[in-house]
């Protein structure tokens, strides 16, 4: 074979290639079930919120239902506020998970922002509201997060948002706080591939193959590289949270929860910071027939540390 024929050979390969890599691309956007631009998850001590600063998209995590967000300058959704705080101020740190993280919400209409506009309203400009909250946290990640940075923000008062999943969520043998630490060291450890990731994190091809390859590690036990994902499987199930019996199992977590909610009060407390604790229904709890099995409980918890419950 000439050489004239060997290029000819091989730019039908990689032309080939690349018309059927558009194709599906094409095929997958105009399908709207594949994500194309998502908000960055990773660590960064260098900021007060959890996530990459100065962040502006439309989140397609779910294509039909894309929202805007935004991340401003410290790491976190909301307008940036002064550290440290001025004198004058009354603050309430709010944490939680993705109901505090807004997913599927639009810039302004987070429960953080939404609380401070309604605050402002009766109290004066001098409250400040600021959201911190990450799909998948549960209570020690948020215990954590004050420790390690939330005291920086210097709140008069943390109210603490709960869904229901929390308690399965502290069943992982890995919090994803620590998951996230550990994933962005591995970023940090291999630029090369980072680098040659960022071209194509926004396509649809790279994040319906990235899905995949996520969905493969959770199932078998291949060594790929990379920080393995099945730590963040929870050994008990989120739905127990609606029966009216629960395992002997999700009632050690259940335990464990309540004494870190107790041992949470005690450490603000002794930081004179109060703790109000919200706790909401889960979306399959709308009927007038649930019995709220979970709501009461966690109230008869929050009850036995006098802790204001929501």
């Amino acid at each position: 074979m000439t050489l004239r024929k060997k290029l000819l050979f091989l730019a039908v390969i990689y032309g080939t290639l690349l018309l059927g890599l558009v194709a599906a691309e094409v095929a997958l956007r105009f399908s709207k079930s594949e994500t194309t631009t998502r908000l960055r998850y990773a660590y960064s001590p260098d900021v007060v919120g959890e996530f990459l600063p100065n962040q502006s998209l439309y989140d397609t995590r779910k294509p039909r239902v894309k929202w805007k967000v935004t991340i401003n300058v410290e790491g976190y959704r909301g307008r940036p506020v002064a550290v440290p705080k001025p004198r004058g101020v009354y603050r309430l740190l709010v944490l939680g998970d993705s109901l505090v993280e807004g997913s599927y919400v639009d810039d302004g209409s987070t429960l953080a922002e939404r609380l401070e506009a309604l605050l402002r309203r009766s109290l004066g400009d001098r409250i400040e509201v600021v959201g911190i909250g990450r799909a998948g946290y549960t209570i020690t990640d948020e215990m954590d997060y004050v420790r390690e940075k939330g005291h920086r923000l210097d709140p008069d008062a943390v109210v603490l948002v709960s869904a229901l999943n929390d308690v399965a969520d502290l069943s992982r043998p890995i919090q994803y706080r620590a998951f996230l630490k550990l994933a962005t060291g591995y970023e940090k450890r291999h630029p090369i591939l980072q680098a040659l990731i960022e071209p194509v994190r926004n396509t649809a091809v790279y994040n319906f193959l990235y899905r995949k390859w996520v969905l493969l590690r959770l199932k078998t036990s291949l060594d790929l590289g990379t920080v393995d994902p099945r730590p963040l499987r929870e050994r008990v199930s989120y739905t127990e949270a609606r029966n009216a019996e629960w395992t002997p199992d999700y009632w050690g977590y259940f335990r464990r929860y309540c004494e870190l909610l107790g041992g949470f009060q005690r450490e603000l407390g002794a930081q004179n910071r109060r703790l109000l604790y919200v706790v909401f229904p889960d979306v399959e709890q709308l009927a007038p027939s649930d019995p709220l099995i979970s709501q009461r409980r966690l109230k008869e918890c929050t009850a036995s540390h006098r802790i204001p419950t929501v």
